[in-house]
């Protein structure tokens, strides 16, 4: 088997436009196929010239033609969906791949690859969003009772590439739901119209809560690299991130962990700019070694969870109140999760797969 650290290193360093000697190519290729990083891989690599090999060069071509063809496709999508919400009296909000769609350059758009659109509306929007899809042929997935639901609804027609998921709130806390973020946003001139979309400190801390806490990388110590290429991105313009916003916006301790953890992981993986002080505390920079050694020794995986778990118990009431107060109205803020739902959500995330994940 290869080495897991020695192949991810040779990716990142592809990643970078720079190839080490000799590598091995068959396994860096299914380490980003995995990961979803082939794309950004072409990408980078399509100037390389002889430093690859032909049969290498060919696939990733294809690959990038492939991409294209895809990102067009949900692109045209995303143009509809938006123009048709916004006929209907609505402004949804992008996020996450879908802002990389509307406002990336044509080399970031091309690497970037997508399996849905995400559009935040206010919880009340939601059905008049559902109605207003459905005369485009849209079918109805799936769709939540309660508006405090992080996911409000699924849509998806036979002709798409991908799906449209319609959110209401962030993860982290209640009152980050639409209307309430409008004020971290601002609309701007796209190719595919006009759209809303987050300054670039709630975007990156939209992208910490769906990998670290909504998909428990947190916890289970995976790791998302297109997404902390997503994340260096946006840090890398002097100025272009609020970082006291940012500080602002994850007032309990659980939380704070989890997006220094990120942050150090970016930095140390694929660079980017983050203040010292958001990268310098033992724990995080524990939390990014403990995820690197899970990258050699998979199966210190299992133990290093229930480490992190143990240790961020006393973190968690605080936590909880912020993050669950509007999703079941019959719990009181901060009342703990009954043991059973904790243990299923802890046996979802340790037995998930690891689609994308590293």
């Amino acid at each position: 088997m290869p080495d897991r650290a020695r192949t991810l290193a040779a990716l990142i360093g592809c990643l970078r436009g720079t190839p080490p000697r000799n590598v091995d190519w068959m396994s860096v290729i299914a380490l980003a196929n995995r990961s979803l990083t082939i794309a950004e891989l072409a990408v980078a690599l399509r100037d390389a010239g002889d430093a690859i090999p032909a049969d290498v060069q060919s696939y990733l071509q294809l690959i990038l033609e492939r991409n294209c063809e895809r990102n067009r496709r949900l692109s045209a999508q995303l143009r509809e969906a938006v123009a048709t919400l916004q006929k209907g009296g609505l402004q949804p909000l992008l996020s996450k791949g879908a802002v990389t769609l509307a406002l990336g350059s044509e080399p970031r758009t091309a690497g970037r690859m997508l399996s849905d659109l995400d559009l935040m509306l206010a919880p009340a929007d939601v059905p008049r969003a559902v109605a207003c899809l459905e005369p485009l042929g849209y079918e109805v997935m799936f769709q939540a009772k309660h508006p405090g639901t992080l996911l409000a609804a699924r849509l998806s027609r036979p002709q798409d590439v991908g799906v449209i998921d319609l959110h209401q709130r962030l993860l982290l806390q209640s009152q980050l739901m639409r209307p309430n973020l409008d004020s971290y946003c601002s609309i701007a001139a796209s190719p595919v119209g006009k759209v809303l979309v987050p300054c670039p400190a709630l975007e990156l801390l939209i992208l910490v809560l769906h990998d670290q806490l909504h998909d428990g990388d947190y916890w289970t110590g995976r790791i998302e690299l297109r997404h902390l290429l997503d994340m260096a991105r946006l840090t890398m313009a002097p100025g272009s991130v609020d970082w006291d916003l940012l500080a602002s916006l994850v007032p309990a301790k659980l939380t704070q962990n989890a997006l220094e953890t990120q942050l150090v992981t970016m930095c140390r993986l694929v660079g980017g700019y983050v203040p010292s002080h958001l990268r310098n505390r033992l724990w995080p920079r524990l939390q990014h070694r403990r995820r690197m050694l899970q990258i050699r020794l998979p199966f210190t995986r299992v133990p290093f969870c229930l480490a992190t778990l143990a240790a961020e118990a006393k973190n968690y009431p605080a936590h909880s109140a912020l993050a669950t107060s509007a999703r079941d109205p019959a719990r009181r803020p901060g009342k703990p999760a009954p043991i059973a739902r904790r243990m299923q959500r802890l046996r979802h995330l340790m037995t998930m797969p690891a689609t994308s994940k590293l």
